[in-house]
């Protein structure tokens, strides 16, 4: 289970941004530990509204992680 620090209010829709973008690294980080402690493993996300943008920008991040060599440059 991962969770991110939204303020749960659409008046603080633009600190939920600006919280999602920086969580995203965390977000890969997380995924990308549950990999290495369980390879074989299936993982499913479930995201709701902003959590998207967090799960999407974090799944970007742990795959270049994973493949470092796939990354563009």
């Amino acid at each position: 289970f991962y969770t991110w620090p939204s303020r749960a209010s659409v008046w603080k829709y633009p600190a939920d941004e600006n919280e999602a973008g920086k969580s995203a690294q965390y977000f890969a980080e997380f995924l990308h530990s549950l990999r290495m402690a369980i390879p074989e493993a299936d993982i499913a996300i479930v995201a709701h509204s902003m959590g998207n943008r967090v799960a999407i920008a974090g799944v970007d991040i742990e795959s270049r992680i994973a493949n470092p060599t796939n990354t563009p440059k």
